[in-house]
């Protein structure tokens, strides 16, 4: 009885914890499947025509500014010659050649145009663009003074001191008061080493534009 009671004693002395048993999950409902499927196929539809039937929506491409706004969309040459013009006094060189240019579209035989063009053009360092605008402008008029000039500046530039010196005279053969090839005539007798008829030259371009 003794050792019976103390077995009791000592086994009733401990806390026996019994491992909590894990349920098991119910299966779901049949109409809550029904729902997980209708849920489902919706979302892949919704998938399937966001990606191969609703076209992607595209930003405008933007305009570029300086030529929108020297345009303004005017199809008037002489407001264009004028805006033209005025961009280029402005030193707002790529403005005033994109009007030149449309110019040359809107009024494909006047000299003038293709001048100005190659004024602008050159004074951009496209040489290249220069001569091929002042060729088109001295094939629409041969006596063309400006163009022969301009012509003759960039064959000094390039170190033709003949064919710089033959344009200069034709102008000046075509336009005696016109300024600007006796400057250019005494810049030739200077490289030549003729320096009195430098001089001469200097003096006829002062009188003409003191």
């Amino acid at each position: 009885l003794k050792k019976a009671q103390q077995e009791t004693q000592t086994g009733g002395g401990k806390n026996i914890s019994l491992p909590n048993p894990i349920l098991p999950p119910k299966p779901p409902s049949s109409k809550r499947l029904f729902l997980l499927i209708v849920l489902l196929v919706v979302s892949a539809a919704a998938m399937f025509y966001l990606r191969y039937f609703k076209a992607p929506k595209t930003a405008p491409k933007p305009k570029p500014i300086a030529v929108a706004s020297a345009t303004n969309n005017s199809q008037d040459p002489v407001e264009i010659k004028k805006k033209a013009a005025q961009l280029f006094q402005e030193n707002k060189l790529s403005e005033s050649l994109a009007l030149w240019e449309q110019l040359t579209i809107l009024m494909s035989t006047d000299p003038e145009i293709y001048n100005n063009l190659g004024l602008v053009s050159k004074k951009m360092g496209k040489k290249e663009a220069a001569y091929s605008a002042y060729n088109k402008a001295l094939a629409l008029k041969q006596d063309y003074p400006e163009a022969l000039n301009n012509m003759g500046v960039l064959f000094l530039i390039d170190n033709e001191i003949g064919k710089a010196k033959t344009h200069f005279q034709k102008a000046l053969s075509l336009a005696k008061d016109y300024a600007d090839p006796h400057f250019n005539m005494a810049s030739v007798f200077e490289r030549e080493g003729n320096i009195k008829q430098a001089a001469e030259f200097y003096r006829q371009f002062l009188v003409l534009s003191p």
